[in-house]
C-alpha cells in the first residue's frame, strides 16, 4: 500500500492510475468501440473524483 503513496512527478502513483484510466476511457468513447451512455458518464465522473480526492488526501498527508 505504502507503493500507491508514492510520488511521481508530484503525484502519487494511484493518482496516475485513475487519470490514464480516464484518458484510455475518453480514447474508447472517441474511437467508437463503446457507446457514451448514462453509466459511461458515470464512470468517467467516478474516476474525476477519485484522482481529485486522491490529490487531496495526498496533499492532506504533508
Amino acid at each position: 500500500m505504502n507503493l500507491l503513496k508514492k510520488e511521481f512527478a508530484g503525484q502519487p502513483i494511484v493518482s496516475w492510475i485513475f487519470q490514464i484510466l480516464l484518458m484510455v476511457l475518453t480514447l474508447l468513447i472517441i474511437n467508437h468501440y463503446i457507446v457514451d451512455n448514462i453509466i459511461v458518464i458515470v464512470a468517467a465522473g467516478v474516476l474525476v473524483i477519485l484522482t481529485f480526492a486522491s490529490l487531496a488526501l495526498n496533499n492532506h498527508d504533508r
